[in-house]
């Protein structure tokens, strides 16, 4: 993974693929929806966040961990 970087991390480039079409999905929902959707962007935004901060570690276990709360 840090040879390559995470941007051609293959979960990277999905978690990516999902934050678009997440932020696209939720763009014209009505104000109501707000809290929901608002709660749905930050979720998936953080999964790419946690595998990007992932690769950056340099451990095993502190890459792991970064990695698990991704998946989570």
């Amino acid at each position: 993974i840090d040879r390559i970087g995470f941007e051609a991390f293959l979960p990277y480039i999905f978690a990516e693929e999902f934050v678009a079409v997440v932020f696209l999905s939720t763009k014209s929902y009505p104000k109501k929806f707000s809290e929901i959707f608002d709660q749905l962007q930050r979720a998936a935004l953080s999964v790419s966040l946690n595998i990007a901060e992932g690769c950056g570690r340099e451990g095993i276990a502190d890459k792991r961990k970064y990695f698990v709360i991704a998946r989570g």
